[in-house]
């Protein structure tokens, strides 16, 4: 049955172990992404106007392209590992700062929403370059063209997992929860 999977996703042999935890990295990281994307435009039209986001793109561009220079800058003298942890430990203080930042300054109009936006905005874009690279690292070239659909399906799966109307249990694993 493994073998099978393995040929048909064009999976090379002792690659099977490190391509489903890769696999589940992405898996995870894209359904995080989907639901950071539900709740950074909830959030900001909850509490902003529509008309509001043309100047939140503006300052995106600008801060997009500052977030750019700087990674172009640190990418080769980092390992991509560390990078990564280093990325997503700025996240986690990033989600501690919107948190706190919803209990002090979250009524209407609030300075969370715009950043909360901004900030999601160039994580986003950001990790999801840096973790296509992490990926990467992990095969040569022709390796890589065999894995990279697969790993990017994780996408898929992860962006369906979140307008799933079946909780996750469900979905994961096949039975219902009784509540």
């Amino acid at each position: 049955m493994l073998r099978a999977l393995a040929k048909l996703f064009s999976i090379a042999p002792g690659e099977g172990r490190k391509t489903a935890l890769l696999y589940s990295l992405h898996l995870v990281f894209y359904l995080g992404l989907m639901w950071g994307d539900a709740a950074r435009e909830t959030l900001f039209l909850s509490a902003w106007s529509a008309d509001d986001l043309a100047l939140v793109f503006v300052a995106y561009a600008v801060l997009g392209f500052i977030i750019g220079l700087a990674y172009a800058f640190v990418a080769d003298r980092i390992s991509n590992g560390l990078l990564l942890k280093i990325i997503m430990g700025v996240m986690v203080v990033w989600l501690i700062s919107v948190r706190i930042l919803l209990e002090t300054n979250g009524g209407p109009r609030g300075a969370v929403y715009p950043y909360f936006y901004l900030a999601y905005s160039a994580f986003r874009d950001l990790a999801t370059m840096h973790i296509l690279t992490y990926i990467n690292d992990f095969y040569d070239t022709r390796a890589a063209k065999r894995a990279l659909p697969l790993m990017l399906s994780a996408g898929i799966a992860g962006g369906r997992w979140r307008v799933s109307p079946r909780p996750c249990s469900t979905v994961c694993l096949g039975w219902k929860t009784r509540r």
